[in-house]
């Protein structure tokens, strides 16, 4: 429709399944699941209506099934922990505690044990020592003159492109985006 905002996400989202695609963006189901999220974050006594537990949907499903959707979970964690490690810039003295506090948010969903909380902890950690440690890292950090998650609007026809970049270095007169994988 005219004046759509059109990102990279709606355009994978669609071609992944347009059902999710529908029910994400036209009838707003990820503002009803974060709700969902909240509710379920509160305590027994100040929740109301039905109570939701993954783990009982988990169990339902075939065994195959549940360790997959088990492990998704741990790398879409992993992943968005670490984009927000590499987003604020979170020095290798802070990375500890700012790991727990984030996994703390993430794992009440999806209600993971301790021991796996601490292995992921650690794989996380691991994972970002090798990218400080890294040329790659050391030449980003030779740049001062950047901007973190950039975003960007294109008018195109009657419809906006939209997308936001992990890190935009301004070089004199050259930019440099930097997207995390």
């Amino acid at each position: 429709p005219s004046g759509e905002i059109i990102s990279a996400t709606k355009v994978s989202i669609y071609n992944q399944c347009p059902v999710k695609y529908q029910l994400t963006y036209e009838y707003g189901f990820s503002n009803i699941f974060e709700k969902y999220k909240l509710w379920l974050n509160q305590s027994d006594s100040k929740r109301s209506g039905y109570e939701f537990n993954l783990s009982e949907d988990l169990k339902l499903d075939s065994k195959e099934n549940e360790k997959s959707k088990y492990l998704y979970g741990q790398a879409a964690i992993k992943g968005t922990i670490i984009h927000k490690i590499l987003q604020k810039e979170v020095p290798m003295k802070k990375l500890e505690v700012f790991i727990s506090e984030e996994l703390k948010k993430e794992i009440d969903i999806l209600e993971y044990e301790d021991e796996t909380a601490a292995k992921l902890a650690q794989e996380i950690k691991n994972e970002i020592s090798i990218f400080y440690d890294s040329n790659t890292y050391s030449d980003i950090n030779l740049y001062k003159d950047f901007k973190n998650e950039f975003e960007l609007y294109i008018k195109e026809n009657d419809y906006y492109l939209y997308g936001i970049i992990d890190k935009l270095i301004f070089d004199h007169d050259k930019k440099i985006i930097v997207d995390y994988k």
